[in-house]
């Protein structure tokens, strides 16, 4: 076989890889999201995928291995797809309220937000899992931060008092994707309590008159 055969083979066989890999962490996805971290087992997540526990077991040859893989592939998604949220804000009328509503619908699904919830969990009692979602986390926040000054920008709120909010609404978004988990969906619901949390920052920011906006590179 020529070196280009080689290579092209070489190559194929890494897409396959990374095919498989996917395939795994959706189905590891789904089954934590059903059966919550304690229920999670790697035969069942092959399964799912519809792969033989050998090809799962090549890939992550222990339920820890998966679930730190796991940590970084749905942070890695929700990255992206806050990224997204900033790309939209460049048409948005108005900042604040399309990042708040494009956070919870997007980023707070019960998609999203159920099995971050698990693994988040499970890292108490899991030192490598924790150290693992830390890096993670800090990672997110950076991400969430350069968002946020982008809709503030576009409200033009950008203010030392940021931060905090930034804070607060996304711990206000936690607070009410846990209450979802037994609750359940009232769009209704949650979409006054967001709307309400939108005003209320909005005027947080342009009522710091004595405050000297923050000047902020832009990301």
């Amino acid at each position: 076989m020529s070196k280009q055969g080689v290579q092209l083979k070489r190559r194929t066989q890494e897409e396959r890889s990374i095919h498989t890999q996917n395939v795994l962490m959706e189905a590891a996805r789904k089954t934590l999201c059903d059966k919550g971290y304690a229920g999670l087992t790697t035969a069942e997540v092959s399964k799912r995928a519809g792969l033989s526990r050998g090809a799962q077991l090549h890939h992550y040859a222990s339920k820890q291995e998966l679930m730190l893989a796991l940590a970084d592939h749905i942070f890695s998604a929700v990255e992206s797809e806050i990224e997204d949220i900033a790309r939209q804000l460049s048409d948005a009328d108005h900042g604040v309220e399309t990042f708040v509503t494009r956070l919870w619908e997007q980023i707070f699904s019960p998609d999203n937000y159920h099995p971050t919830t698990e693994l988040m969990n499970a890292a108490r009692t899991d030192p490598a899992l924790k150290e693992r979602l830390l890096v993670r986390w800090n990672k997110l926040l950076e991400v969430y931060h350069h968002t946020w000054v982008k809709a503030l920008r576009r409200s033009g709120a950008l203010t030392p008092k940021m931060e905090s909010t930034l804070t607060m609404t996304l711990s206000l978004m936690r607070g009410l994707a846990y209450e979802r988990l037994v609750r359940g969906d009232d769009p209704d619901y949650y979409r006054d309590i967001l709307s309400t949390w939108s005003e209320i920052v909005s005027r947080m920011m342009h009522d710091e008159t004595a405050c000297t906006p923050l000047e902020v590179v832009k990301p």
